[in-house]
């Protein structure tokens, strides 16, 4: 995992409608945008399924009917069938309850400007500063693979679909192409 390559980008963000998607729906989506990729899983429904995935979410647009009053998903033939312009995909892997990581070796002065970002977060939150979240003390974390979607407004809804997490949580990595992405989490 590479560290230093940190993205305080959540604060940013606006949350689209979202849904959370049951494993045979979340199957479908993935095998149409992703089966011609390099490291696509041939057993993509087992991964789903598995009790670390914490779920896959589907952004779309706000006045979609597939993002308006409970009961109105289709499934995801129709939704594949009659797309939005835009929508997005990830799912949420737990890696929280496997493994834990630590930060250490860092000097004082680091720490202690860490602390003060969180400091200066938690007094002034309308402000919307990133702050680095408590590494030097065990923490788990979140991967967000399958990240995708389609549109020209598929960028933003990915980034509202990283703004869903769990509180306890206090990173989330995401690996995408050859890039990790750690982005921190206010906790």
């Amino acid at each position: 995992m590479v560290l230093h390559k940190l993205c305080w980008y959540i604060y940013l963000i606006r949350p689209s409608p979202h849904i959370k998607l049951g494993a045979a729906d979340a199957e479908a989506p993935y095998r149409r945008r992703f089966s011609a990729t390099e490291f696509f899983p041939r057993d993509i429904d087992a991964v789903l399924k598995n009790k670390l995935n914490l779920g896959t979410f589907l952004a779309v647009p706000k006045g979609s009917p597939y993002g308006g009053a409970a009961g109105s998903w289709p499934g995801a033939d129709e939704f594949l069938a009659s797309q939005p312009e835009s929508w997005a995909v990830l799912s949420v892997w737990n890696s929280e309850d496997v493994y834990t990581l630590e930060v250490r070796g860092a000097s004082r002065v680091r720490r202690a400007l860490a602390r003060t970002t969180r400091a200066v977060d938690r007094a002034l939150p309308w402000l919307r500063l990133p702050s680095v979240p408590e590494v030097f003390r065990p923490f788990g974390f979140h991967f967000l693979y399958g990240i995708g979607g389609e549109g020209p407004n598929a960028a933003r809804m990915v980034r509202s679909l990283c703004a869903i997490h769990d509180s306890q949580c206090s990173l989330l990595l995401s690996s995408k192409s050859s890039t990790v992405v750690i982005a921190g989490l206010s906790v």
